[in-house]
């Protein structure tokens, strides 16, 4: 564990061994998770960790980049997903927008929605002027 300003930053690798139910005793403020490295189900084990540390900002690492992935993981019950295997830059503004904001999801992740999707909500919107202009 590190201290890093106010915050008391704990990493899920070193709690690896340890029963969920234990790492309220850590009282971290913030939780980093590398989701490539948890064995089981791990959205399991966020949301497990959410209900047991309402109050902390949990980060999870993934090198999953998809929406809805990235959704899934903030569904579970994390603040922030980060990729794996990102910059320590990356992930500190990362972290950083977490804390701030309660929730951040970083741009590998493309959350937008895609040019095609939007491209066919405009049709269908121009679809349905022309019926109403009849």
């Amino acid at each position: 564990m590190r201290r890093a300003a106010s915050c008391r930053i704990q990493s899920a690798v070193a709690l690896a061994r340890t029963k969920i139910s234990e790492i309220n005793a850590h009282a971290p403020d913030v939780l980093m998770i590398d989701l490539d490295h948890l064995p089981g189900d791990c959205l399991e084990s966020v949301r497990q960790l959410r209900f047991v540390l309402p109050e902390c900002t949990i980060a999870v690492l993934t090198s999953t980049f998809e929406t809805r992935w990235a959704k899934r993981c903030h569904a579970a019950g994390a603040c922030g997903v980060l990729p794996g295997g990102g910059s320590e830059a990356q992930i500190l503004i990362g972290l950083q927008q977490a804390l701030l904001t309660g929730a951040y999801t970083d741009a590998h992740f493309n959350t937008r929605p895609r040019l095609n999707e939007l491209l066919r909500l405009c049709i269908k919107i121009r679809q349905i002027d022309a019926l109403y202009q009849c």
